[in-house]
This record gives structure tokens, sequence and C-alpha cells, in this order.
């Protein structure tokens, strides 16, 4: 609240209206990411290399060794080959 220009937000919920809460994590879809890695990249205060999503091999890269599931060939990839009603039984995931 407040005159405009202020920039002072709020976050209305079902029953209250509370300050923002700009720690919170957010739920964005690859469009609304990718374009925020494209607006920031061009910011003057940005200096670096442009900013982009990591695509999914890197993701996989990220996570601890015992977690990733090297898939090099398809015929060993659980989603290709198994249904959605039998991959955690078939292909031992959840």
């Amino acid at each position: 609240e407040g005159p405009a220009g202020k920039h002072e937000y709020a976050l209305r919920t079902v029953f209250e209206t509370v300050n923002m809460p700009w720690d919170w994590p957010v739920n964005v879809n690859k469009h609304e990411a990718t374009a925020f890695c494209n607006w920031k990249s061009s910011q003057p205060s940005h200096n670096g290399a442009p900013l982009r999503l990591v695509t999914e091999a890197e993701h996989l890269l990220l996570r601890e060794p015992h977690q990733r599931h090297p898939v090099t060939d398809p015929a060993n990839d659980p989603a290709l080959n198994h249904g959605g009603a039998t991959i955690s039984e078939a292909a031992g995931v959840n």
C-alpha cells in the first residue's frame, strides 16, 4: 500500500494480506524461466556471460553420483521402455 512508484508490494492470501516474502521459492515454467534469463542478461548491471537454464544432461550431472542414472542407449531408458503403470516395479524407480 502507498503512493504509486513506492514499489511496496503485498501478498494476498486466502485469509489475509502479508508483506511480500521475497525469500520464498517460486514456481515457474520453462518459458518464464528462459524469459527471466534473457531479461536479466540484457540488464546493464549484468556484466558476465549470458544467463541460461541448465540442460537436462547438466542437471543430471549435478546430482550425487549414486543418484545418477546414465542413459547411453535408448534401450536402457526406463521411460521409453515401460508404461506409467509398470515403470516403478520394472525399472526400480518411483
